[in-house]
């Protein structure tokens, strides 16, 4: 299907908050896959793994200070993990239950000594979105492992850093001269990553170079997932000033449609956002989360047909069932008789 079909599919009626008055700002949300989407609050310092089709928070952890950005990196043992702008940090959390596994900057466990995170000779400057991009097909299907690095946004730098996934060791760079404070990122698929940040949204490829703009205006994009249904799928952007969500084609950029009234706060600077969208089992029951840092609130926006239809009969239960309905609806042939003529006698 074309961008325009797919985009016919995000019905702006259903937008609805399924979590309110959370005990601080919301500032991350992402998808874990397997049903659940997991996300951070500020203070005091939580992470919560969140059940879709049940509906109801799995496990949540607390401690973390101040955390914000949030993704799944997946391999033998899959790890959640969260930066802290404030504090030039990374955690890592076991994706199972939550508990502390190390992070960014990493301490040596014999001396526990704090290695200082460095490459090109800068450290982590205000890390904000991550996300885990695959740079292989997995070959083997009875492994987690999957090639690829995990790339965040350096907005201090004006640049994106990518980090080995297991080691957290930093590898390589790239958006420099092109990106402004970068806010968030997100792996589209094998070849294609997009940035949104203070110059606009731009996507990447493999080997660093810019493949294409997102060519609509935005005031400052400050949120971007990924739809990637159909042949192209959609880019999804949350602006910093306005509360609408803006559509672009995954293969192009170009601009197909906004979403308006998702009542996410758009006054100043402060107001951050984030996007996760959630592909529903065999592709139905697609939602698109929000969270929005002002008004503690999280909301979903349904996307496509929610219910999976009934399976089809099978053909003996089907020929069953017309043998049934047609005894039970023949009729019987007529004596030509009346019932009180037949019970009466002559005399």
């Amino acid at each position: 299907g074309t961008s325009e079909w797919l985009a016919d599919s995000y019905e702006p009626r259903t937008i609805a908050a399924f979590q309110e008055d959370l005990p601080g700002p919301c500032c991350g949300i992402a998808d874990l896959g397997d049903g659940k989407i997991a996300w951070t609050v500020l203070e005091p310092g939580k992470v919560e793994v969140y059940d879709v089709e049940v509906g109801f928070v799995e496990w949540s952890t607390e401690g973390l200070d101040r955390p914000q950005y949030i993704a799944l990196v997946p391999g033998e043992s899959a790890r959640i993990w969260i930066t802290s702008p404030d504090n030039n940090c990374i955690y890592w959390l076991d994706a199972g239950g939550g508990a502390l596994d190390g992070g960014i900057p990493v301490t040596d466990p014999e001396t526990n000594e704090t290695k200082p995170v460095l490459i090109e000779a800068k450290g982590l400057s205000s890390p904000r979105g991550l996300t885990f991009w695959q740079d292989a097909p997995k070959t083997d299907p009875d492994t987690d492992i999957v090639s690829g690095f995990v790339w965040v946004a350096d907005s201090g730098n004006d640049r994106l850093v990518a980090f080995h996934p297991e080691s957290g060791e930093a590898v390589r760079t790239m958006g420099q001269g092109l990106i402004k404070c970068p806010v968030d990122v997100q792996a589209m698929d094998l070849e294609k990553m997009a940035v949104v940040s203070r110059t606009g949204g731009h996507v990447f490829a493999q080997d660093g170079s810019l493949l294409f703009r997102l060519n609509f205006h935005m005031m400052i994009g400050n949120a971007v997932t990924f739809d990637a249904r159909a042949e192209h799928g959609l880019l999804a952007v949350a602006d910093e000033y306005t509360d609408r969500i803006c559509l672009f084609c995954g293969h192009t950029g170009a601009y197909v449609r906004s979403i308006a009234g998702t009542g996410m706060f758009s006054e100043g600077t402060g107001a951050h956002k984030s996007l996760a969208f959630h592909i529903g089992e065999e592709g139905y029951g697609c939602k698109l989360f929000f969270a929005d840092y002002k008004t503690r609130r999280l909301c979903k926006l349904d996307v496509g047909r929610q219910e999976k239809p009934p399976p089809p009969p099978k053909p003996k239960e089907a020929e069953e069932e017309h043998v049934r309905v047609g005894k039970t609806t023949k009729k019987k042939k007529s004596t030509g008789f009346r019932t009180s003529e037949l019970g009466s006698g002559s005399s």
